[in-house]
């Protein structure tokens, strides 16, 4: 395991179309454990990344979705798993630390990986049926989620408006 960290908005456009052609062809060879592969999928969706479905993946992971699928009734957030089962110290209040934010998105990374490997693929190993909940239904639903909230909602552009008023009164 690895971690490679940019600066993205800082590297020039023959870097980074390198590390886009490099990033798919890492994906489609080693298995990806992400948290909240939704946003992360998104936001590199945005930097031109070409993610377009599963196929793009040997194997695509997602911590709090299977987290969800495991104990529903427990936040999902990657820092409720950290303090509940995670190895790393306390490391979230980085967030807001000036000059931390790197070592703050590290920290998340490893967390990921350390949670998943130790703690969430070992329970879903003993419960077959919710692994098959989890690859069967929820993580093939994360393509049309994406497509879902990029495409976004057709609206009338004279109804919220009012709605929005009638709504504020009330």
């Amino acid at each position: 395991e690895w971690i490679s960290q940019f600066w993205w908005q800082e590297l020039d456009t023959d870097v980074q179309e390198q590390l886009r052609v490099d990033l798919l062809a890492l994906c489609a060879s080693t298995s990806i454990v992400m948290h909240n592969a939704v946003a992360d999928l998104k936001k590199l969706r945005e930097n031109g990344f070409a993610f377009t479905g599963p196929e793009n993946f040997k194997e695509l992971n997602d911590s709090m979705l299977l987290h969800a699928v495991l104990e529903s009734e427990l936040p999902h957030d990657l820092g409720y798993l950290g303090i509940e089962h995670g190895t790393l110290p306390a490391y979230k209040n980085l967030g807001v630390v000036p000059g931390a934010a790197d070592i703050y998105n590290a920290c998340d990374v490893v967390q990921t990986s350390l949670i998943w490997t130790r703690y969430l693929k070992p329970f879903m190993d003993k419960d077959p049926q919710s692994e098959f909940i989890y690859r069967s239904l929820q993580m093939p639903d994360i393509w049309q989620i994406i497509e879902g909230e990029e495409a976004g909602i057709r609206v009338n552009p004279y109804t919220p408006v009012p709605l929005y008023h009638r709504y504020d009164q009330k």
